[in-house]
């Protein structure tokens, strides 16, 4: 970006892959030297994929390539957050009434959201507060998860367990079901794993769990109620808040309905899947004065 020379890519420049067509953008967050060739690490803008690249599959982005990235991820943005609150509000209807408000209060449900990436979930918990949704993250590595979730677990005592960070399957992988194509898939199972041992009900706690192209067979065998990802695909850093907000705003007394939940995500049911779940928003009577 501004400043630098013909040809130079610095840290926290915004580039494309050439070899992919440009299809997603990333940000350079470092650049490992090397004696051969320096190895350029990246982030996406908008998708929770992490990927490194030689300078010569690099292009630098221009200025209106990446106000058109933002501007096309806060329109989607948008158009997600119309959809979740016209679901919401056919999900409450009955706290849309005065009278009622006056004496009942609501209750959603809590959410504990881990992030193996600090940035992401940053931007997640706004999205949650731009939802309403009470939560609370917690930055853990992926590969600490296993032997850290369940103290934070027992900390925060959440209803509803978000579990991200960054995965990818390794390259030139051809056998999807074998959890060494993973990089890092095996930390997200030996969690959940570790959290179903400490509370198996998949109603009491509710586990979102995965990354990009994550073994979503494996997480939701463990013990996952939604996971990533079906189609082995990227997905967007905020579908695990969506999937969480459902959640939230839907009553202990009635099941998600999977396709609405899937349907409020960007990525859609290609990126995330789950299995019958209940929700965990109650109503309180009556309102106290104070």
């Amino acid at each position: 970006m501004g400043g630098c020379m013909m040809g130079e890519i610095k840290v926290n420049d915004y580039v494309k892959r050439k070899s992919y067509g440009g299809d997603i953008k990333f940000r350079v967050i470092d650049i490992v030297k090397d004696p051969d060739n320096a190895q350029y690490m990246l982030k996406g803008m908008k998708i929770r994929l992490m990927a490194d690249s030689v300078r010569d599959d690099l292009e630098l982005l221009q200025p209106e390539e990446i106000l058109e990235e933002r501007h096309n991820s806060i329109l989607l943005t948008r158009q997600v957050l119309k959809r979740i609150e016209q679901d919401r509000n056919r999900r409450s209807n009955f706290l849309r009434n005065d009278a009622v408000t006056q004496n009942y209060y609501q209750i959603p449900g809590k959410v504990l959201h881990i992030d193996g990436d600090k940035e992401y979930l940053e931007k997640c918990i706004n999205a949650y507060k731009m939802l309403d949704v009470p939560a609370i993250g917690v930055h853990i590595q992926e590969k600490e998860l296993p032997e850290k979730v369940v103290d934070v677990i027992k900390t925060y005592c959440p209803n509803i367990l978000v579990l991200t960070g960054h995965d990818a399957l390794k390259k030139d992988t051809q056998d999807y079901k074998s959890m060494s194509s993973y990089k890092t898939s095996r930390y997200f199972v030996d969690a959940i794993r570790s959290v179903r041992l400490f509370e198996p009900n998949r109603d009491s706690l509710v586990v979102i769990a995965g990354a990009c192209q994550s073994y979503y067979e494996a997480l939701i065998d463990a013990g996952a109620n939604f996971a990533t990802s079906p189609k082995r695909i990227s997905v967007h850093a905020f579908d695990p808040v969506y999937i969480a907000e459902k959640i939230a705003f839907t009553s202990i007394y009635q099941k998600i309905n999977l396709e609405e939940a899937l349907g409020n995500t960007i990525t859609g049911k290609d990126g995330i899947g789950g299995v019958d779940t209940r929700g965990h928003y109650r109503v309180g009577f009556p309102k106290s004065n104070y």
